[in-house]
């Protein structure tokens, strides 16, 4: 009789399906060749009833074994099948509870680092604010000694205890800062210790394994009990499945718990820092802020004071070049008025001595008179003196030299136009003198004036006027 086949345990559970048919095609096969054996000796003739039974027997007993077989092959189907499902189901929780140690923890400490890096951006925009504030308040301590130099040693000692207590939330956020990174530093520790949590699942797996394959190596006896065998294998896989996921939920567990209670450790601290920094830099901003508004209202007071001093040199110098064009006006009329006079007085003088000219060349040839005779007049007659002609002085008009003087100038221009018409006046006043005259010559012209001491005035009027265009 042939060795017992030797059915090999799958990595699955249960037997290897191959092993299970290469039995059953085994007995088979006896199976056949009994009934052909039986066939065999019946064809021979007559046999041992005793053999005969014997061999029904091993025939029934080969069926017997065939049945049981097929059930315990069916049965080997059916448990391979749930083996199968159960390793299925233990492979997908092995592998679960692996990415749970693994993603899982890592996906709390990228959640905890996302944490901190949130908190540290927290941070980074406290003392930037905080510069800020510093900036801010430097600016208006700058505008306040610009503005205001005195009694400055109050707002001076506000301003060193605001720079003191920033330079205190400074360190504040240093010391937090160095703990957020221990804090990092601990994360990164617990990240080593689930790592070595999962090394330790690999190794249990790794374990399973062995164990599947030292039972696979193992030889199996043909008495061997089978469901035995697959009940106490899967009672050592559940086992080691719960063993394993008991140790990977209580890792992760702890890991879990560990990085909350960072997270919350640190969310507290930086909530504490940034609640402290942000009352800081309110105050800072609102002292900044009154210092900035004092500031700007004194500016605007001076501003004020310089806008009506300004406004008040402007009506001044308005009122003043108002004033100045008012007397250029008034110079410029008077010089138009005494250019016109001058112009008349020119054009006058121009006739008289036009008319003298004339008069001049108009006088007839004086003839000579004949002797009176004596017997005409017993005495000869007295002539009387000529009239003296006042001596005609140069003008001199001061009225133009002093120019702001305007009544000054009216009245000495007007007594110099006055004068000459007195003079002839007086001339004409005056008796004429007896002159002996030819009863048939031309009467002689007299207009009883200087014509030397016309044409002086005159000339003296034209250069005047020459001097006058010259200064204009």
């Amino acid at each position: 009789m042939d060795e017992p086949v030797v059915l090999r345990t799958a990595k699955v559970g249960g037997f290897v399906k191959d092993d299970v048919l290469q039995y059953v095609d085994e007995l088979n096969s006896k199976n056949v060749a009994l009934e052909e054996q039986i066939k065999a000796l019946q064809e021979a003739g007559p046999a041992d009833p005793q053999e005969i039974a014997k061999y029904r027997s091993q025939i029934d007993n080969l069926q017997d074994k065939l049945n049981a077989a097929n059930n315990s092959l069916r049965t080997i189907k059916s448990e391979n099948e749930t083996i199968k499902k159960q390793h299925e189901s233990d492979t997908a929780l092995i592998n679960q509870l692996k990415s749970q140690s693994g993603q899982g923890a890592a996906a709390a400490n990228s959640a905890q680092a996302a944490e901190l890096n949130s908190a540290k951006t927290a941070l980074v925009k406290a003392k930037t604010e905080i510069d800020k504030l510093k900036a801010s308040l430097e600016a208006a301590e700058q505008k306040a000694k610009n503005a205001a130099p005195a009694d400055t040693s109050a707002k001076d000692a506000e301003i060193a205890e605001a720079k003191k207590q920033l330079a205190d939330k400074t360190n504040e956020l240093n010391t937090v800062n160095n703990e957020l990174n221990s804090k990092v530093k601990e994360l990164d520790e617990k990240s080593k210790l689930v790592d070595e949590k999962d090394k330790e699942i690999r190794k249990l797996q790794d374990e399973i394994e062995e164990l599947k394959e030292n039972v696979d190596s193992a030889a199996i006896p043909s008495s061997f009990d089978m469901g035995a065998l697959f009940t106490e294998a899967q009672m050592t896989a559940k086992k080691i499945t719960i063993e394993a996921k008991n140790a990977a939920d209580k890792v992760v567990k702890e890991a879990q718990a560990q990085a909350k209670q960072i997270v919350d450790d640190a969310n507290a601290e930086a909530e504490k820092t940034i609640t402290a920094a942000n009352i800081t830099a309110e105050n800072c901003i609102k002292d900044a802020n009154e210092q900035a508004k004092l500031t700007v209202l004194d500016a605007n007071t001076r501003a004020e004071k310089v806008n009506e001093m300004a406004d008040t040199v402007k009506a001044m110098l308005v009122n003043e070049i108002n004033g100045i064009d008012t007397k250029f006006d008034e110079v410029s009329g008077l010089i138009q008025k005494l250019a016109t006079q001058a112009a008349d007085r020119m054009g006058e003088a121009k006739n008289i001595i036009d008319e003298a000219k004339k008069s001049v060349t108009d006088i007839p040839e004086i003839k000579k008179a004949e002797p009176p005779q004596e017997a005409v007049f017993d005495k000869p007659a007295v002539m009387p003196e000529p009239a003296k002609v006042p001596e005609k002085k140069p003008v001199q008009n001061t009225s133009f030299n002093s120019f702001n003087s305007q009544s000054a100038n009216n009245s000495s221009f007007n007594s110099y136009n006055s004068q000459p018409v007195k003079n002839v006046n007086e001339q004409q006043s005056q008796p004429k003198p007896y002159t002996h005259q030819d009863k048939n010559s031309k009467k002689a012209a007299d207009f009883n004036f200087d014509m030397s001491e016309l044409l002086k005035a005159a000339e003296e009027e034209a250069s005047k006027e020459e001097a006058l265009a010259v200064e204009e």
